[in-house]
């Protein structure tokens, strides 16, 4: 859902979903003209970072998505988990507010850390090079959204460092499917 509110604002965007369960029993308990008259209590919010950055994703060719991983990686979701990696995303929303770069840098690391302590089949072989592309880089990278996908994101605070990773990537087999400047 978070990649569909990303396209449809064409922006960087704080997205809280909607609870899917509760939606999927109104729309069976009730008319679908009332459902969509509630309150879904879902946000988006569009970032502006107080600071210069590159956004850019990369694209492994190599999905690993099962539904055997799906459920594992479910089965390993508790509720601390969802809480620390809540407390990581509004950190970096703040930090990218204020154009705090390390604390942007940290909650990312952090929230990359988290993914991959539920479950290490979560950053696959190609993954894992995406996001050590970044040694040495003023860059940040992880994999998109929960992981076990085959595309995977970095945030750069050096022009320099976004060509470096870009080729580092490319030299790797990764392709580069979009860059978008943030400020």
């Amino acid at each position: 859902m978070g990649d569909i509110a990303c396209i449809a604002y064409d922006d960087l965007v704080a997205f809280t979903s909607f609870n899917r369960q509760k939606v999927a029993k109104w729309i069976a308990d009730e008319p679908i003209q009332t459902v969509l008259d509630k309150d879904w209590k879902y946000q988006i919010e569009v970032i502006k970072p107080a600071l210069s950055c590159e956004f850019l994703v990369g694209w492994t060719k190599q999905p690993s998505i099962s539904k055997d991983m799906i459920n594992l990686v479910k089965s390993a979701i508790s509720k601390e988990f969802l809480t620390e990696t809540e407390q990581q995303v509004q950190t970096c929303k703040k930090a990218l507010l204020s154009g705090d770069k390390e604390k942007i840098k940290s909650a990312l690391q952090n929230v990359s850390d988290l993914l991959l302590s539920l479950s290490s089949a979560i950053y696959i072989d190609k993954l894992k090079d995406l996001k050590a592309a970044e040694e040495g880089l003023d860059v940040i990278a992880k994999s998109s959204g929960s992981g076990g996908g085959d595309c995977g994101i970095a945030i750069s605070f050096d022009s320099n460092d976004t060509k470096e990773l870009i080729t580092r990537w490319q030299n790797l087999g990764i392709e580069l499917l979009d860059l978008e400047k943030l400020s």
